[in-house]
């Protein structure tokens, strides 16, 4: 079990992102930030597209990913081509 001070969130407090290539260590899953749109301008409303190891690609707005992604382990940036499968809501 890792300390209270080895756990990392993807996203910083100022909602910048940490890195683009992660494992989340609670799913057990590799992730990817593919892109970012921001319509405004500011990083509280813009929206990341994400791909997980297995193909699923959602797009998610930065806040959310601040919740969902708080105990993640940094990968090194690879080419990595997940296969993609689009989830529609």
């Amino acid at each position: 079990m890792k300390d209270k001070k080895d756990i990392i969130s993807l996203v910083d407090k100022d909602l910048s992102l940490k890195c683009q290539h992660f494992r989340c260590l609670i799913a057990n899953k590799k992730y990817i930030i593919v892109g970012t749109s921001d319509e405004d301008y500011k990083v509280d409303t813009c929206i990341d597209t994400v791909v997980r190891e297995d193909g699923l690609k959602v797009k998610v707005r930065r806040t959310v990913l601040a919740n969902r992604f708080k105990n993640i382990e940094i990968l090194p940036n690879e080419r990595i081509k997940y296969p993609t499968t689009i989830k529609h809501s």
